[in-house]
């Protein structure tokens, strides 16, 4: 996916997330998009390695 797709699809599952009160899981390796979600849980080798919110 190329990073404006990347956008349309966050952007687009972030509102549907805010209207209907909603989770959404995502698995990512976009750090930036990463950044930019209310929480983010970092697995390394199949373990948890730390949690930020």
């Amino acid at each position: 996916m190329s990073g404006g797709q990347q956008q349309g699809t966050y952007l687009l599952l972030s509102m549907l997330s805010n209207r209907f009160r909603r989770t959404i899981i995502m698995v990512k390796h976009n750090h930036d998009l990463a950044a930019r979600t209310d929480k983010s849980i970092h697995i390394r080798d199949g373990i948890k390695d730390k949690r930020t919110c």
